[in-house]
């Protein structure tokens, strides 16, 4: 970890480093074997009692869906004691007690667990069901310094509070990886008075509802009367992002000739864009150090195919940092001037067969599913295996840096199917252990 504050992180990788990331690996599997039920079993049935080379931990690796393994019932019936319960088998934070009584909802549940030390970063839920990642105080911590260390790479953004801070993010209050993210940006970026935020404090519980009504939708089994339901909520959202979008806008215009930071979706920064536009802006003209760090697809919204050239355009001469990454992971790999995402050196990346049961060649060009360890994590275990299918390169990359890397080509296992389904076997196990675990 001490390697993040060299000037350039990224070089950092090669066989020593790789040495240095297997010892922590197998450091963190002896510590949270012990504390974490559902990976106890699964070392004690594969036989595996240490990490000694990087195979071992392949048959150890969580799946991206096990965070949202949970019964649906439990959250609509306000099961909060069994929610609770489904938590403590997939984390290792040593926390208090959770005071469970009288609680109204999910974003109430979450505010109790932070009481008592399960820092839980949860997602939006966009697919009806959210994750629900548990983190310690310590973790916040790191997965606050960390990216912010690094951002803008390879030309790093210094740590100054000397910045206007803009984060475009619809679930950007409450306990979101964005939110954290924000206030972490803000610690080390923002000047005093100089942080915005989307004023839309959307309730996990009404993100998550609108989720359930629009799948329920679209495979045609909601009553007219949720029908009814998800466009009365759909268009009170958009009335309260476009309101949103429109006083960031003025923010924008005004404070132009000062270097920000702004960050989040792609559609929500084109909206922004179109919202200046018509206040008769057609050029931001920004200040020079301007760093853009937006990501995502089009959310399902309507967008002109160069709606990413028209917001680079508008925001010129600003500058855009370019990064892969996703909740459970504490740093992003980020574009180098070649166009290839590198990893930095603490995260082991691992490609794995479609299933997940096999590690491919970690030399040259390797096309397969990716996975990561990532050894920050002293609440939860660090070994995840993704849904998304890479194009990786574990030589040297054509920027002059060793790798690994992966191309800007990334594709989701499952996305062709009819119903987006993707086979994972470790999914199957490990679920299967949590739901052992709480029966």
């Amino acid at each position: 970890m001490e390697l993040i504050e060299l000037d350039d992180p990224y070089a950092a990788n090669g066989p020593e480093v790789a040495q240095l990331r297997l010892a922590a690996m197998a450091e963190r599997f002896q510590e949270h074997r012990e504390k974490i039920p559902v990976l106890g079993r699964r070392a004690a049935e594969t036989g595996i009692d240490a990490i000694r080379s990087r195979d071992d931990i392949v048959p150890l690796l969580f799946s991206h869906t096990t965070y949202k393994s949970y019964p649906e019932s439990f959250v609509k019936q306000g099961r909060w004691d069994r929610m609770t319960t489904w938590l403590t088998t997939l984390s290792a934070v040593d926390g208090g007690e959770v005071d469970l009584e009288g609680i109204k909802d999910v974003d109430e549940w979450l505010d109790r667990l932070a009481a008592a030390g399960h820092f839980v970063v949860a997602s939006s839920g966009t697919s009806g069901k959210s994750s629900f990642l548990d983190q310690s105080a310590a973790d916040i911590e790191q997965i606050g310094y960390n990216p912010q260390r690094l951002f803008g790479w390879p030309h790093q953004v210094p740590l100054r509070n000397d910045r206007i801070v803009i984060s475009l993010s619809r679930s950007a209050k409450g306990r979101y990886r964005g939110f954290y993210m924000h206030q972490a940006r803000v610690r080390y970026f923002a000047k005093p008075g100089g942080d915005y935020l989307i004023d839309e404090p959307v309730p996990l519980a009404d993100l998550s509802r609108m989720a359930a009504l629009r799948s329920m939708i679209a495979a045609s089994t909601a009553t007219p009367k949720e029908v009814q339901e998800f466009e009365g909520l759909r268009a009170d959202a958009a009335d309260r992002m476009n309101a949103s979008l429109g006083r960031l806008a003025d923010i924008v215009i005004a404070h132009h000739d000062e270097p920000m930071l702004l960050l989040g979706m792609w559609p929500f920064a084109y909206q922004l864009v179109e919202a200046a536009r018509a206040r008769g802006v057609e050029r931001g003209d920004m200040h020079p150090d301007t760093v853009l760090g937006l990501g995502g697809g089009t959310k399902g919204l309507v967008l002109p195919d160069d709606y990413r050239e028209q917001v680079l355009e508008w925001f010129a001469p600003a500058r855009q940092c370019d990064q892969f990454g996703m909740s459970e992971i504490s740093g992003h790999a980020q574009k180098c001037e070649d166009g290839f995402y590198h990893w930095p050196p603490w995260i082991e990346m691992l490609i794995v067969d479609e299933s997940g049961e096999k590690l491919l060649s970690g030399e040259g060009k390797v096309t397969g599913r990716l996975a990561l360890f990532d050894p920050v994590y002293g609440g939860r275990w660090g070994g995840l295996v993704t849904g998304d299918k890479v194009n990786a390169n574990f030589g040297r990359c054509s920027c002059g840096r060793n790798g690994p890397t992966i191309e800007d080509n990334v594709t989701r296992y499952g996305a062709g199917s009819a119903a987006g389904d993707d086979k994972l076997t470790c999914a199957a196990s490990v679920d299967a252990y949590v739901r052992e675990a709480i029966s």
